[in-house]
């Protein structure tokens, strides 16, 4: 708020003519009024309501059982990623050690799509 005070009060008209100490004491005021009014406003009223607790409650489940799903999914907590490795498309050549037959990222993809 206070590059607004200066604004006010340099191109303002209450200001016109005026000198620059009062300038300078007009934005010193328009600031502390500025700081004053904001912090009564906010003893006025709660800032949030049950509805934001709520969606705050559900960002942070939603947060919590995605890292403890993270987690699984570093460490193996979950499925054991053997159950899945015959449904990789060279998963024969890995399990064989079989390195040199598999092909560039870009190569596979454009056998994949040319077969398709």
């Amino acid at each position: 708020h206070c590059h607004e005070d200066f604004l006010i009060v340099h191109y303002g008209v209450a200001f016109a003519g005026t000198q620059i100490t009062a300038k300078l004491t007009g934005c010193f005021l328009y600031c502390i009024l500025a700081v004053i009014l904001r912090a009564s406003i906010n003893d006025l009223g709660p800032m949030r309501d049950s509805a934001v607790k709520l969606l705050e409650a559900r960002r942070n489940r939603v947060l919590q059982v995605l890292t403890q799903k993270i987690t699984e999914g570093l460490t193996g907590g979950g499925s054991n990623y053997k159950d899945f490795a015959g449904y990789a498309r060279q998963a024969r050549e890995v399990e064989a050690g079989e390195w040199s037959s598999i092909g560039h990222f870009r190569t596979s993809m454009a056998t994949i799509a040319a077969a398709a």
